[in-house]
């Protein structure tokens, strides 16, 4: 599905085209700029189908006062790049729950300008299968999802959502592979 741009009325009982052909749409593209409503909580919420979210950057949440819950329940959601967000705007606005239940949700892009505020409830990685150390790790310029090689580690999902220091730690974090951890 794609999204040609415009700007969403701040309804909270909005519905947005998306939640419509909820069972239908694995893809989702915004295409040209695209002004989220104030309260915008619930905006992507139980997308299960959904896959993927593209031209994020094109989604301005400078009036949006409330993210809470806006990717939760989206369990087929593997990646996420937030990087262009802008969150000093309002110092009250809440990132509460923003992804909880994205249970595979690997791969996260943060930017310098991203703060969580509340706990986003990042998806806890499991070790009981061996593939993952139960960490989150800075992919860095020359490594990638299975190598990752940036300086940022935080241990738990937790750590991630209390401990990001967006001037010093922004870029993409994946779930640690267990293999690194023994190198």
């Amino acid at each position: 599905m794609y999204i040609n741009g415009g700007k969403f009325p701040n309804d909270r009982n909005q519905t947005y085209p998306w939640k419509v052909l909820k069972s239908q749409v694995k893809r989702l593209v915004f295409q040209s700029e695209t002004w989220a409503a104030p309260d915008s909580r619930h905006m992507f919420e139980d997308m299960d189908q959904l896959e993927t979210i593209e031209g994020l950057n094109y989604l301005r949440i400078d009036d949006v006062n409330n993210l809470e819950y806006w990717f939760s329940g989206m369990t087929n959601l593997k990646y996420v790049d937030i990087s262009h967000f802008y969150t000093d705007h309002n110092s009250n606005l809440s990132t509460g729950n923003m992804f909880k239940g994205c249970v595979n949700l690997n791969t996260i892009t943060l930017g310098k300008n991203f703060t969580f505020k509340y706990n986003p409830y990042l998806p806890l990685i499991s070790k009981a299968s061996g593939k993952y150390s139960g960490a989150w790790q800075q992919v860095e310029t020359y490594g990638n999802p299975l190598n990752p090689q940036g300086p940022f580690m935080f241990n738990t999902s937790d750590k991630m959502y209390q401990q990001y220091d967006r001037a010093h730690m922004s870029g993409t974090y994946v779930w640690q592979p267990a293999d690194i951890t023994k190198k």
